[in-house]
């Protein structure tokens, strides 16, 4: 089967590095996943030092995560030599999955990279200045900075290092010191033989830092990656095979830096004519002290005797180094014969694993097909159960809908008919008011006709009885008295009749508020008719139904305190009042005092079980109260009772 994929790679020298740059291709419309890379190289030649971008890493394989169709992604690796190489390869394993979950593993073609070293031929020396020149001109430069592990000897270091550059055709420029020898440079200068391109060498030993650094400016980036892979691998197995002992050294590539040219040395404190800052102590090998003689002056770290030792430790390095790079030979032959057999054996692996792949798909397609299946029932079932709850709900929230409708229906029924029976009630009072006054009248006016006819006729006799000559004087006297009796009797008279009417007055005035302020209920006027109330109350001080129309009327505006305070009036004035009982209820419902909404509702039902109103206001304080089943068993009393009326 055609790969999905397609894997294109190409390869540059950057900066010192090796940069493999490679990009994987989705050919196919539907998206891959999982897919990871596998790269296979010689670490002994090479050693990765970064990634571009950042891909997770597990166990030594990236993971690309998923590519959509007709899309790719690229990434770049930087490889760092470690030594020379005339060729060697790098090889990926592309794995992934296809839209169907199944695996594939793709080899890119390998790619041949090589590690060249320049070869020198260095026939001049140069001075201070001209170094720094060539070293300002070349474009290629980095270092690389070994750490020093162990105890820190600067003299063996900087000899040591010496006999690794100058195995080397290259010339000594200059050596250079701090005043506390803190701070060692070694500058070299050479040329290669193939180009007779320029190249500048430097080692920097920081006895501060524990640090030792190798520092490379080349004409192109090729020779600089072989020059620092080459002498960087001599140095540090050179230093760690010749030290023996409490002293031995153990170095450690910490960083690999791209320096453009190189900073913060003590080169650069020093002219183009040779001289140095004061600080700076010049070593000088090649030049001669003075022009008459004829002998190269020794240098501060060796004597005559140290010469002679180093000399025959260089030619016994030789012998080790050739036989080292024997060795490497034949350990490269049986890696790459082990490769080639290894690649083998993941061939057939990989061939017997697309035939079980391939004898256990329709197998694999059932399990998933019933898996399918299963999921599928499953979901429909979850959704069957969603739907059922759904369902429940929607009936719950439509019953309690219901429920609250149907209370609210009653309560506002029952308020019409407590209005329409307290309207009734407040006209047969103001009938039977105005009955009583008119009999009363009706008397007094009766009372009133037969005293005036006494008067008349006591009158008449009087102005008779004048007419006559009365000549005794007791007959006299007897008279005076009478009309005295007479008088009296008129004024008695006149002052109960008038006592009376304004009573009767007083009380009717109360009425006429009181069945203003219904009218102004009624309208909805609340205000007015809480005004209307206040002065029939203000006329008839010990009525309880104006205490009861007066907390109606605050209910009405929304003052439940203040209508409480009505309705206990009309109650201390009459404790049997059911329709104050009913409106205190309402009152509590309305502050959400519902338990204490409860006691009044059952007090006005137990005056009075035909009172519909209380009824259906226990139901709605018990509904408030999440009673349910107790709200609706009042809610049907209340209908019993309605109907029953």
């Amino acid at each position: 089967m055609e790969s999905a994929i397609r894997i294109t790679r190409e390869t540059e020298f950057y900066q010192g590095y090796i940069r493999f740059k490679m990009a994987v291709t989705n050919e196919s419309p539907y998206a891959v996943n999982e897919v990871t890379l596998d790269f296979v190289y010689d670490d002994e030649l090479l050693r990765v030092d970064r990634y571009e971008p950042l891909y997770v890493e597990k166990k030594g394989k990236l993971h690309l995560g998923s590519i959509d169709g007709g899309k790719s992604k690229s990434i770049a690796v930087y490889f760092d030599p470690q030594m020379c190489s005339k060729g060697t390869d790098i090889e990926c394993n592309v794995a992934y999955k296809d839209y169907k979950g199944k695996r594939y593993i793709v080899q890119m073609e390998p790619k041949e990279i090589s590690v060249i070293c320049p070869i020198f031929r260095t026939v001049s020396d140069i001075n201070t200045g001209r170094l720094k020149e060539i070293l300002e001109r070349l474009p290629h430069s980095e270092s690389c900075v070994f750490e020093v592990l162990s105890s820190f000897d600067m003299f063996k270091l900087v000899n040591l290092s010496r006999e690794v550059i100058e195995k080397r055709n290259v010339k000594h420029v200059r050596t250079l010191y701090t005043k506390d020898k803190t701070n060692y440079e070694l500058w070299y200068y050479g040329k290669t033989k193939v180009n007779d391109d320029n190249i500048v060498i430097k080692l920097s030993f920081l006895a501060v830092q524990h640090t030792v650094e190798l520092f490379a400016a080349t004409q192109t980036a090729e020779a600089l990656t072989g020059l620092l892979a080459d002498v960087g691998k001599d140095l540090k197995v050179t230093i760690e095979s010749r030290v023996t002992g409490k002293g031995r050294f153990n170095l450690h590539l910490i960083n690999s830096k791209i320096t453009g040219n190189t900073i913060n040395n003590l080169l650069d404190q020093c002219n183009m004519d040779g001289t140095c800052d004061v600080n700076i102590v010049i070593d000088n090998i090649n030049e001669r002290t003075n022009a008459g003689r004829s002998s190269v002056n020794n240098t501060n770290f060796l004597n005559e005797q140290e010469e002679q030792r180093l000399e025959a430790e260089k030619q016994a390095l030789i012998k080790i180094e050739q036989e080292k790079q024997e060795s490497l030979q034949k350990e490269k032959a049986e890696k790459e014969l082990l490769r080639k057999r290894e690649e083998e054996r993941l061939r057939k692996q990989r061939e017997e694993l697309g035939r079980i792949q391939a004898a256990e798909e329709p197998k694999r397609k059932e399990e998933e097909y019933a898996r399918l299946k299963k999921e599928k029932e499953r979901q429909e079932q979850l959704q069957k159960e969603k739907a059922e709850k759904e369902l429940l709900r929607q009936r719950e929230e439509e019953w309690l809908k219901k429920q609250k409708e149907k209370l609210e229906q009653i309560k506002t029924a029952e308020e019409a008919k407590i209005k329409q029976n307290e309207a009734q009630a407040r006209l047969r009072m103001e009938q039977e008011m105005q009955e009583r006054l008119q009999k009363e009248k009706a008397k007094q006016e009766l009372l009133h006709k037969r005293e005036k006819e006494k008067a008349e006729k006591q009158l008449k006799n009087k102005n008779a009885s004048t007419c006559q000559k009365i000549n005794s004087n007791n007959s006299k006297s007897n008279n005076k008295m009478l009309m005295f009796v007479v008088v009296f009797g008129i004024l008695v008279l006149i002052v109960f009749f008038a006592i009376i009417p304004a009573a009767s007055s007083s009380e009717q005035k109360a009425i006429d508020e009181s069945v203003k302020g219904d009218n102004y209920y009624n309208q909805g006027n609340y205000d007015s008719a809480l005004q209307a109330y206040d002065n029939a109350i203000e006329l008839d001080v010990d009525n309880s139904t104006y205490y009861h129309s007066k907390g109606t009327a605050l209910c009405g505006l929304g003052r439940y305190d203040e209508s409480l305070d009505s309705y206990n009036k009309a109650l201390d004035l009459d404790e049997n009042y059911t329709a104050a009982w009913t409106g205190k209820g309402y009152a509590l419902n309305e502050l959400s005092r519902y338990d204490e909404a409860l006691v009044a509702f059952d007090k006005a039902i137990e005056i009075n079980s035909m009172d519909a109103q209380a009824w259906s206001g226990k139901s709605e304080a018990l509904f408030k109260l999440g009673k349910y089943e107790e709200a609706q068993a009042a809610a049907e009393d209340a209908l019993d009772v309605r109907s029953f009326g």
